[in-house]
């Protein structure tokens, strides 16, 4: 079964690839750029950082709930 991305996020690869189309012969040809690999990098960087924190505001919700027994967690 094929993943399912956001539809913003398909949006922004399709508008990002036209607006790079005409930069580069062939599309290997645009990783291999050192502007286009710095922005690889960097893109690489963000994510890494928003998804450490989205595992810290998981952690965050899930200790402000109400535990089985009733009780919050302090």
């Amino acid at each position: 079964m094929a993943k399912q991305y956001p539809k913003k996020l398909k949006e922004r690869a399709v508008r990002l690839l036209l607006e790079t189309r005409g930069r580069y012969k062939y599309e290997s040809a645009a990783i291999r750029d050192p502007e286009g690999s710095a922005q690889l990098k960097a893109l690489k960087k963000e994510v890494a950082e928003l998804k450490r924190a989205n595992e810290i505001l998981k952690l965050l919700r899930l200790s402000s709930q109400p535990s089985w027994t009733g009780h919050t967690r302090s």
